[in-house]
């Protein structure tokens, strides 16, 4: 007790909110499905999606859900589910390479800070799990805030090899997308 320093009560305010308010990343559990889906489905999230007038139906999200190849997170703030992260690893005739992508809960206040937070940690996870993989993703063009993240976490414009590759794999023609890649 006499070596223990004396910790006033605004400090103590200080310590336990920042202990609340930070965010945190979980690997997803069968619990998480439904609030995916649902996350997912929201308009805002569909309109950056490949097809933005497709809700997908519970069925084909368990199919999706259970495909061992898709790894999927959550991003936690206060015990509360803020956004969501996944990774697929996708095989053809060229070898391995991951694909990926996210969005946010509609609560998300601040989601600048928050969309950096989920790329910063979605490039962690890539870098521990994936290395030595080509990693492929697309944006909308007109997001250019998102195309400039990734820029700033090395991504660089794709092969053509790659955009063929994400053609096959986001089930999408490329024209309204930027197409890019990096090596983890």
């Amino acid at each position: 007790y006499k070596n223990r320093k004396y910790i006033n009560n605004s400090n103590w305010t200080n310590l336990t909110e920042n202990k609340i308010n930070k965010i945190k990343i979980e690997k997803c559990s069968y619990a998480d499905m439904r609030e995916f889906l649902n996350t997912r489905n929201l308009k805002i999230n569909r309109n950056v999606s490949t097809k933005p007038s497709r809700i997908i139906k519970w069925p084909e999200h368990i199919e999706w859900w259970i495909n061992k190849n898709i790894l999927k997170y959550k991003m936690v703030q206060s015990n509360i589910s803020i956004g969501f992260l996944w990774f697929k690893i996708n095989i053809d005739d060229n070898g391995t390479y991951l694909t990926s992508g996210w969005f946010l809960n509609k609560i998300v206040n601040d989601k600048l800070k928050v969309s950096i937070n989920i790329q910063n940690n979605q490039n962690s996870l890539a870098n521990k799990y994936y290395k030595n993989k080509k990693w492929i993703i697309i944006t909308k063009k007109n997001n250019k805030f998102v195309h400039y993240l990734n820029k700033k976490f090395g991504f660089v414009a794709a092969s053509f090899r790659s955009k063929i590759r994400a053609k096959e794999s986001f089930k999408t023609k490329l024209n309204n997308y930027h197409v890019m890649e990096k090596l983890i």
